[in-house]
């Protein structure tokens, strides 16, 4: 067979594939490709820092804190309502003048004190008048006192309106915490999310220098005729399947980098540099599924918020059932002028109140959805937890498998390497134990970012905070 002939092919296709990279390259620059920022060694971002910037910054965590604000001071208002209020007022003071020398100035002044007694209330008033005839200045004083006090009916069942501000500031405080919980856990999904892009890239890049070296052996043994063209031709081919492998690598540690910055309120393209990974710990063996799920029942305030709105929903039932009975209230009066009176009011409605029926229908379906929510609510955080503590175990199963998978092609590329050098194996041999080894490493990269990210889900799902 023609030698040259054959060395015609090869070049040939070298011609070609340099064209299709060249045309690429001019593609990716032309039209803008997003290129990984360039990391520096300053003041490396640890993942607490990401976690505390995106507390700072999300939207839904500033709406909750605003929430919650308006909630304790609705909370206050309804404190001060229970207190005893006091107001003052002061009426025009008139002047009446006469000609040439006759004169008058009267003026009054009150002070209404009212407590609240359960659902009744006690008003107390006290006032002074004061008046400036010619004859000198005259003043008198005087209260009086009054008693409203519900026996029978709906007025005795009012909803105590600090215990219901109370609980609305409660569940404000819950949407803030389960609005920071999700701020962290989109923070470090991005954050290890950009470590495994990172390793990724180095295993790319170490790739690269493999290929090349091999390459370089290669080519040697072909200008001694130890190699023939094939060999050449897929030695330069794997040097540009390489080079494309690292830029794609690159183009994901771009994107990972702009979610980082997106979850920690930074520009997009901004530089970013973090700290390196801590050595992932397996979850403790103690804290087996039955333990998580037992923890995340008592810690979680899902399962509080809904039985509070349970306990809510049997006391507004009682309040519309109480509504169709007469209304019985003790009234009671007194004044300084020596006048007083007490009495009982009654009133009742004497037709059908099909309204009162229609309420109470409502509250009863209402206290039925509220006992269904509890259950549905266990529930929910059990299959949460459930769930994520199974990802995490097998996240952790496949971390194991990677790091072997990773030692095996770690070692087959060294037997590879060494027979190739004494001939038993082909060239194209040892570049694919060179992909398998990249492949086998950025797999790991995976699996650990998974794992990290496992555990965060998992931690949150029981109600831990960090």
């Amino acid at each position: 067979m023609n030698r040259g002939r054959l060395r015609a092919l090869p070049a040939a296709c070298l011609a070609s594939l340099a064209v299709v990279v060249f045309a690429a390259t001019c593609c990716h620059t032309c039209c803008g490709a997003p290129e990984a920022p360039q990391l520096t060694p300053l003041m490396p971002l640890t993942m607490e820092d990401a976690m505390r910037m995106a507390e700072s910054c999300s939207p839904s965590v500033a709406a909750a804190r605003r929430a919650l604000e308006l909630a304790r001071l609705e909370l206050q208002a309804a404190e001060a309502k229970g207190q005893p209020s006091v107001a003052l007022r002061v009426t025009p003071i008139s002047a009446e003048a006469g000609f040439p020398l006759t004169s008058s100035m009267v003026g009054e002044m009150r002070i209404p004190l009212r407590a609240w007694l359960g659902s009744g209330h006690l008003s107390l008033s006290t006032g002074i008048s004061l008046s400036l005839p010619e004859q000198g200045p005259q003043g008198k004083g005087n209260w009086g006192a009054s008693l409203s006090m519900p026996i029978l009916g709906s007025e005795t069942l009012t909803p105590d309106p600090i215990r219901s501000a109370g609980s609305q500031a409660r569940k404000a405080e819950s949407r803030l915490e389960e609005a920071i919980r999700q701020a962290w856990a989109s923070a470090q999904a991005a954050y290890f999310s950009v470590l495994a892009a990172q390793d990724k890239v180095a295993a790319a890049d170490q790739a690269l220098v493999r290929i090349r070296e091999h390459a370089g052996l290669v080519e040697s043994r072909y200008a001694v005729g130890n190699a023939g063209d094939l060999d050449v031709l897929d030695a330069r081919i794997g040097i540009a399947r390489a080079q494309a492998t690292a830029e794609s690598a690159r183009h994901g540690l771009a994107v990972a980098c702009m979610n980082l910055n997106q979850a920690i309120g930074s520009e997009l393209r901004a530089t970013v540099h973090i700290a390196p990974a801590e050595e992932y710990l397996a979850w403790p063996a103690d804290m087996d599924l039955d333990t998580c799920v037992h923890a995340a029942l008592g810690a979680r305030p899902e399962i509080v918020m809904a039985q509070r709105d349970a306990r809510d929903a049997e006391e507004a039932l009682a309040r519309v059932i109480a509504a169709k009975h007469p209304d019985v209230s003790l009234q009671g009066q007194l004044s300084s002028a020596g006048m007083w009176s007490v009495g009982l009011e009654v009133s009742t409605l004497l037709t059908p109140n099909y309204s009162a029926d229609i309420a109470i229908k409502s509250a009863e379906d209402l206290l039925e959805q509220a006992r269904v929510n509890v259950g549905r609510t266990k529930d929910s955080i059990v299959i949460e937890v459930v769930e994520a503590f199974y990802n995490l175990r097998d996240a952790e199963v496949a971390i194991g498998l990677a790091r072997s998978a990773a030692e095996i092609a770690a070692a087959t590329l060294r037997v590879k390497e060494e027979q190739c050098r004494m001939g038993a194996v082909s060239y194209a041999d040892v570049s694919e134990a060179i992909e398998t080894m990249r492949r086998a490493e950025s797999d790991l990269a995976s699996s650990v970012a998974a794992c990290f990210i496992a555990k965060s889900k998992l931690r949150a799902a029981i109600g831990y905070s960090g």
